[in-house]
């Protein structure tokens, strides 16, 4: 079967972790999502974090578990839950998501 994976910019994410929610501050995001299988898999690579406090948590932390709110620059809004895993040196994250991206079917339409 042939791949086929979709991108997505970003213009904004927000994280909730622990019952706090954090607007990501960032130079670009990009929803990746793998339509190969019937069971879509996505992950959103973000690069540039200005967040360094949130950064460097995650990187001493266990508890990597998130809930998404993301928006794409044409204005559709996500939501869904993933594990984010920083890059503290290269200032960026990659949240892989699990489960549904409630929302991204409207993208297709």
């Amino acid at each position: 079967m042939e791949n086929a994976l979709q991108t997505y910019e970003l213009k904004s994410i927000t994280v909730i972790r622990g019952g706090l929610e954090e607007i990501l501050q960032f130079e670009s995001a990009v929803l990746v999502v793998d339509t190969t299988f019937l069971a879509k898999s996505w992950f959103i690579d973000v690069s540039y974090m200005k967040n360094l406090k949130l950064l460097k948590d995650l990187s001493q932390s266990s508890n990597i578990k998130v809930d998404i709110i993301a928006n794409t620059m044409k204005g559709y809004w996500l939501t869904g839950e993933g594990y984010i895993h920083p890059n503290l040196f290269a200032l960026s994250a990659a949240i892989k998501g699990e489960g549904t991206l409630e929302g991204y079917d409207l993208i297709l339409l």
